[in-house]
């Protein structure tokens, strides 16, 4: 079981299992999250219950009297929810407002995932580095001063490097001046990070993962996260392409075999008599395979019409606004 916590003034989200902290959840989680002697003495850690409740495995030992218990005041780094809360605590910082910068990478590492798809490692090229989290993209430049999203597609897990999906357009400017500068190895500009989707370890909710294209670098970062925090429930991938020959990695194969938690179902949009898989919009497989979403969350990316379109008909059935996750709902509300 798990609790659904709301941080204001900021507008954050917490997810907390049963018997945990709400300070545990928050650093768990990769919150900054203001606290110091962690035995609510010190009282840094201290906000308002505005809803909901809390109870501390040592109530004598808390530090606050009557008059500021009645008055909602709880020490965060001690208090247990009970139920879902909304509280207010000054200087709550999400992983998602990490601060952007934009600065020089050499590319590391260069690989042919596929006819159209390239992979690119990239390093930074001073002692600086973009701080990211998994789930989040950069813009990338070209020498000409032009740029372009890119999802990161490997989980920081404490390293330096970036790791990006390029599908090369024909006739597309931006890539064919990227292709030049990729070939006289010279520094490029990144930009980063940027993006709100980042992995919610709720308990006993099961994730769907809903990728199209290249969409999958998003979801192997997110994956990536999901081990490390070694979590635990269902996870089920849905990748959608137009032909067979579009899968650029046999990694959700491998995954599959390795890690008992996890399920991938390939799916073309376009039919193909050869295909004996799935086929059809990825909405229209997702519910066949789970006509009851109400207790999943979903994580979808892909072209922002086609996300918005199988989010809206995961909704119809039971898919929560709450438990939606994907870079399109910031730009198209839902």
């Amino acid at each position: 079981m798990s609790y659904v916590v709301h941080i204001k003034p900021g507008h954050h989200t917490l997810y907390v299992n049963k018997g945990e902290t709400v300070l545990d959840a928050a650093l768990r989680q990769e919150f900054i999250f203001p606290y110091s002697c962690q035995s609510a003495v010190c009282g840094t850690c201290g906000g308002r219950v505005l809803h909901g409740e809390v109870e501390y495995y040592d109530p004598e030992a808390v530090e606050l009297t009557e008059d500021e218990k009645n008055e909602g005041v709880a020490l965060f780094c001690s208090a247990i929810p009970k139920t879902d809360l909304v509280i207010y605590v000054e200087g709550v910082i999400a992983p998602a407002e990490l601060p952007s910068m934009t600065l020089p990478y050499t590319v590391s590492h260069q690989e042919t995932l596929s006819e159209s798809m390239k992979q690119l490692i990239l390093s930074p090229a001073t002692e600086d580095h973009i701080h990211y989290r998994a789930g989040q993209y950069i813009y990338l430049m070209n020498h000409q001063g032009e740029r372009q999203p890119y999802s990161i597609a490997n989980a920081p897990l404490g390293g330096k490097q970036i790791e990006l999906h390029l599908r090369q357009v024909p006739s597309n400017p931006f890539m064919e001046q990227l292709l030049k500068d990729l070939a006289s190895e010279e520094p490029l500009l990144v930009e980063g990070p940027q993006g709100n989707v980042l992995f919610s370890p709720a308990p006993e909710r099961p994730i769907l993962m809903l990728a199209a294209g290249s969409g999958f670098a998003q979801m192997k970062s997110l994956f990536e996260q999901s081990l490390n925090l070694k979590y635990e429930e269902p996870i089920h991938l849905f990748w959608v392409v137009r032909e067979e020959k579009d899968f650029y990695t046999n990694l959700p194969k491998q995954w599959e075999k390795q890690f008992p938690h996890f399920k991938f179902t390939p799916v073309l949009s376009q039919v193909d008599t050869s295909w004996e898989g799935a086929s059809g919009r990825i909405y229209e497989v997702v519910t066949e395979t789970y006509p009851d979403l109400s207790s999943f969350q979903v994580y979808a990316s892909g072209p922002s019409e086609m996300v918005m379109q199988t989010l809206q008909h995961l909704q119809q059935r039971g898919l929560s606004k709450e438990w939606m996750h994907a870079d399109a709902l910031s730009f198209v509300g839902l």
